[in-house]
């Protein structure tokens, strides 16, 4: 279910599918669950939700903080916040991890669109 949510969320943004993606991930026991977490906040930002996508990647790092999903989805709901600093600070770990580490490219992609002020 949390894949199908993240497919609807970051695939289409029509508001019936992101309305599917609400109810798939209402359902999951996002509570212990960092993948699951992770999966509410990617469809929560897609509806423009970043408080509550900060929130759940927050706890997603607290209990998993490797999870480098949980980390650059942070990134980008602070970023669409308007939050540029944090998201530079939570991004910016990623990048320096170097082009082997995972979320380098992505990471690096979302730093250059903050230096750009979009």
């Amino acid at each position: 279910r949390q894949n199908l949510a993240v497919l609807l969320a970051t695939h289409r943004r029509d508001p019936d599918s992101l309305d599917r993606a609400a109810s798939l991930v209402a359902g999951l026991d996002a509570g212990s669950e960092p993948s699951a977490l992770v999966a509410f906040a990617v469809v929560a930002r897609s509806r423009g939700e970043y408080a509550a996508a900060i929130d759940a990647n927050q706890r997603a790092l607290q209990l998993a903080p490797n999870l480098v999903a949980a980390r650059y989805q942070l990134g980008l709901a602070q970023m669409e916040s308007g939050d540029v600093d944090a998201a530079r600070q939570t991004l910016q770990p990623l990048v320096d991890a170097g082009p082997r580490g995972p979320g380098y490219a992505d990471a690096k992609v979302a730093i250059a669109r903050l230096a750009r002020g979009n």
